[in-house]
């Protein structure tokens, strides 16, 4: 929430980290503040999760506030470990993900990490993922964020390009750019 705060309220995160706010940042960050805790949000940081928390979480939420979609940051930390082989356990991951998807009717998105090959560059595409090939097959939509170009400003901008898009095709990309003092990213127009 830190962040959105800061994104919406145009007070540095550093500032709210550090706690060292000025009068106008005080003012703009409890408006913003405000405002933000009327949004249907829900945000756990329960550190425990499993798939099946997850789920019964997610109908909870669905039945009290008609919830539509979520957001699992991300796969390797839930705690479903009925493998110790990483590939395994990664695919029954997975696979409950899509389900709790299908028949709750969701939307998820799941963030998920990449193979050694894939962050040293000699793998590009799905193929980076890392874990079981199960994710591949099960997500509908797969999407990659790798930084691009240093901008004239110094700012550093990233592409965020579709790999896999199951509706369409996926040769797609997006340019964004951070900007700088907010943990945000903004479109980059051409």
């Amino acid at each position: 929430m830190r962040r959105v705060i800061a994104y919406e309220s145009r007070v540095q995160a550093y500032k709210l980290r550090s706690g060292k706010l000025e009068d106008d940042d005080v003012e703009r960050f409890t408006k913003t503040t405000e405002q933000l805790s009327t949004l249907p949000i829900f945000i756990s940081d329960y550190s425990n999760w499993t798939t099946m928390g997850i789920r019964a979480d997610i109908a909870k939420l669905q039945v009290k506030h008609g919830v539509e979609w979520a957001i699992v940051d991300y796969l390797a930390l839930l705690k479903d470990g009925y493998s110790e082989d990483a590939n395994e356990r990664s695919a029954i991951v997975s696979d409950r993900m899509h389900s709790i998807a299908k028949e709750l009717d969701i939307a998820i998105i799941a963030v998920h990490d990449l193979n050694k090959a894939s962050i040293t560059g000699a793998i590009q595409g799905q193929a980076g993922l890392a874990g079981s090939r199960r994710i591949m097959y099960n997500a509908d939509m797969i999407m990659f964020l790798k930084e691009a170009k240093t901008m004239q400003d110094n700012t550093k901008s990233f592409l965020l390009t579709w790999e896999k898009f199951r509706e369409d095709e996926p040769d797609r990309s997006l340019e964004l750019r951070r900007v700088p003092g907010y943990p945000t990213f903004v479109e980059v127009y051409r």
